[in-house]
């Protein structure tokens, strides 16, 4: 791959990562102020709860979810009895 080359590549890669950033700042917005299944109120300027806070984006329907720690541990329960595997199992590493 020659200079120009790579220098092509990087800007069309360089290009779409803008473009996805932009597209998820502008979702940000939509943010909700409580979580979406018991309504327990989040503070935007709370650090910790920023990092324990599960959040849930589809940018095709351009909806934002917030899930508080409980919630997304009752929701991951379920998921995991239902399939009889965890979430995070299931999407690692699968069979194409």
């Amino acid at each position: 791959m020659n200079r120009k080359e790579r220098r092509a590549l990087k800007k069309l890669t360089s290009d779409k990562a803008a473009k996805d950033l932009e597209e998820s700042l502008g979702l940000f917005d939509l943010l909700p102020d409580n979580c979406s299944t018991c309504n327990k109120d989040f503070d935007k300027k709370s650090r910790e709860m920023a990092f324990t806070w599960s959040v849930v984006v589809k940018k095709e329907e351009k909806t934002v979810r917030l899930f508080c720690p409980e919630c997304m541990t009752k929701a991951q329960q379920v998921l995991k009895g239902a399939t009889g595997t965890s979430p995070e199992e299931g999407s690692k590493g699968g069979q194409s």
